[in-house]
Formats: structure tokens, C-alpha cells, sequence
């Protein structure tokens, strides 16, 4: 890999890292945990539900203490809950991106320390 490369390879990690860090610094809200929507019976023995499917369901799941809670979310706030737990998803991706740019960068730059090198 020629020294050119090297350095036009740098500077664009450079602003791709820039332009995840920017989205991860935005001011967008977030909702930490994943967003599930699932059928459940509500027990009522008169109800539809114990013979079609049952009711549908909104979740936030968390880990917290080392323990997986669910949290059930109001059919009013379900829309905006789940976009902002998109949210949250989007920036963990971008957190994982960096990490593997921050690799890629490394692996360069040890490449380009022993094209300096003398031998």
C-alpha cells in the first residue's frame, strides 16, 4: 500500500468517524431497551381472547442489575415509544460502527509505521 493510499484511506475513516459522532451527539430523544409487540391472553374467561388471538401488547425490554425487565407501554404513547427506541438502536449501531472503524483505522496505521520503518 502506497503512502498515498494510506493517507486518503485515514482521512476518509476520519470523516466517517466525524459524521458518527455527530449523529451519536445529536439531540435526538431516546428510549434505552428494545420495543416488542406480542399477543396475550387477558384471563377474562369471557373474553375473545381464549379462543382467537389475544390482545396485542407493547414492551420496553431493559437489563438492568443483571436482569431482563419488561416494562409495558400505553397503546397512546406506543408510536413515539417506538421511534425513540429506534432511536436508541440507531446510536448503539453507530457506537458498534465506530468501534470497528477505530480497528480498521489501527490496522493501517501499524501498516503504514512498517512501511516507514527501516529494515
Amino acid at each position: 500500500m502506497s503512502n498515498k493510499k494510506i493517507h486518503k484511506n485515514v482521512k476518509a475513516l476520519e470523516q466517517e468517524r466525524q459524521q458518527l459522532i455527530t449523529f451519536v451527539l445529536s439531540e435526538c430523544e431516546l428510549v434505552e431497551g428494545s420495543y416488542r409487540e406480542s399477543l396475550m391472553r387477558c384471563g377474562r374467561p369471557s373474553c375473545h381472547c381464549e379462543e382467537k388471538p389475544g390482545h396485542l401488547v407493547a414492551r420496553i425490554s431493559v437489563w438492568e442489575e443483571g436482569k431482563l425487565k419488561n416494562k409495558v407501554v400505553r397503546i397512546d404513547d406506543r408510536e413515539w415509544v417506538k421511534d425513540l427506541a429506534q432511536n436508541y438502536q440507531a446510536h448503539k449501531q453507530a457506537i458498534a460502527n465506530l468501534k470497528k472503524l477505530n480497528e480498521k483505522e489501527t490496522k493501517i496505521l501499524r501498516t503504514f509505521i512498517k512501511l516507514k520503518s527501516r529494515r
